[in-house]
C-alpha cells in the first residue's frame, strides 16, 4: 500500500530521544508507584535525641492509608509486639522495657507493616538515634580524703566531675553548708578552712537532670599537743608498787590525741594507741629500755596527735619492788 507523506513524518519524528524521555517516565511512573505504596517517618523525637526516661512518645507519620502495624527494633527487625495503627500521623507511647537500650547511642528503627495481620508482608522502616542516660555523674575529690586530719588550714582542692554519656549540666561546692560555689572540672583551687572539723560537699547534675553528691568530713589540726605531765601513785618517798603495769595519768592539751609513748629512757619507746588519759598497759619491767630490777624507774612519756605533732617528752618516777 501506498504511505502518506503525514504517516512518514509521524515515524520519522518518533526518534530515539522520545523513546527514552517515554521510557523514562514509564519508569518514574511506576518506581513512584511502588515506593507510595509503603512509607513511614519519625516526626519526633528527632534524631541524636537525649533521655533518661524509659518511656516517651513517637509521632509517625504514613505515605498511605494501608498500614496497619509498627514495631521497635534497634536493628531493623521487629523486636517488640506490633502496635495496630489507627489514624495518620499516629502518636505511639514506647516504653524501652522491650529493647532495652544500652547506655550511649541507640540506633532505634520504627518499622511499619502493610500486610493484614501481623506476621505477612513487608516491614518499611525509618529510624533515629536515641542517647539513653540514667547514670549519674561522676565526682572525684583529690587533696582532701573522708575523715583525714590534715595540719594546714589551706588546703590545694582539685574537683572532677565527669558524665560518660552526656554532659554535665551544672557542678557546685559548698563549706561547711556555705554558699554555693561553681566548680571548675579538673582545676586546682586553694580552700581555707576553719581549725577543727569542716565538710566538703559537691553536687552535680548532667544536661539530663541525673544528679550524684558527695559529702566529705575532715578535721583541721594546727595546733601542737601539750603534755603537762605524767603521774602515778608510787613515786614518793617510802611508796612502792609490785605491779608491772602501774596506772599512769596524763596531763594533756590535745583536740586529736593519736598515740602515747613510754620508755624507761628517751629511746626505744613502747607505741600505745591513745584511748584516755590514764594508762595502764605498760610494762615497766619488759617496756622500752626497761628491765626486772626493783628501784626507783623513770619513765618518759610522749603523745603525738592525728596529724604527727609531738608533745614531751616528760618523765616521771614509779617504785617498784
Amino acid at each position: 500500500p501506498t504511505r502518506r507523506s503525514s504517516d512518514l513524518k509521524l515515524e520519522e519524528g518518533f526518534d530515539l530521544n522520545s523513546k527514552i524521555v517515554l521510557i523514562t517516565l514509564i519508569l518514574t511512573l511506576i518506581i513512584g508507584g511502588v515506593f507510595a505504596s509503603s512509607g513511614i517517618n519519625i516526626i519526633s523525637p528527632l534524631d541524636n535525641y537525649d533521655t533518661n526516661n524509659t518511656n516517651f512518645d513517637f509521632n509517625i507519620s504514613f505515605s498511605t492509608v494501608d498500614m496497619n502495624y509498627v514495631c521497635f527494633s534497634l536493628d531493623s527487625n521487629c523486636q517488640s509486639s506490633s502496635i495496630a495503627i489507627t489514624q495518620n500521623p499516629q502518636t505511639i507511647n514506647y516504653s524501652n522495657s522491650e529493647l532495652s537500650f544500652s547506655q550511649g547511642s541507640n540506633n532505634v528503627f520504627v518499622c511499619e507493616h502493610d500486610g493484614n495481620t501481623e506476621t505477612n508482608g513487608d516491614w518499611t522502616c525509618d529510624d533515629i538515634a536515641i542517647n539513653y542516660d540514667n547514670v549519674a555523674p561522676t565526682i572525684d575529690i583529690s587533696g582532701l580524703t573522708d575523715g583525714n586530719y590534715y595540719d594546714s588550714n589551706s588546703i590545694s582542692v582539685t574537683i572532677t566531675v565527669t558524665d560518660a554519656t552526656t554532659n554535665v549540666d551544672t557542678a557546685t561546692y559548698n563549706l561547711n553548708s556555705g554558699s554555693n560555689q561553681p566548680v571548675s572540672s579538673g582545676t586546682p583551687v586553694t580552700l581555707d578552712f576553719n581549725e577543727g572539723s569542716n565538710t566538703l560537699t559537691v553536687d552535680v547534675n548532667d544536661t539530663l537532670e541525673n544528679t550524684a553528691s558527695t559529702t566529705i568530713t575532715f578535721t583541721i589540726d594546727t595546733i601542737t599537743p601539750i603534755l603537762t605531765s605524767i603521774a602515778n601513785d608510787y613515786s614518793g618517798s617510802g611508796v612502792y608498787t609490785t605491779s608491772e603495769t602501774p596506772t599512769f595519768t596524763l596531763s594533756l592539751t590535745e583536740s586529736n590525741p593519736n598515740k602515747v609513748y613510754l620508755a624507761c629512757a628517751d629511746s626505744n619507746y613502747t607505741e600505745i594507741t591513745y584511748s584516755s588519759n590514764t594508762i595502764s598497759t605498760f610494762d615497766i619491767t619488759t617496756g622500752g629500755d626497761c628491765n626486772t630490777n626493783d628501784g626507783i624507774k623513770t619513765i618518759y612519756a610522749k603523745v603525738e596527735d592525728e596529724v604527727g605533732k609531738m608533745a614531751g617528752p616528760i618523765t616521771t618516777t614509779v617504785n617498784y619492788d
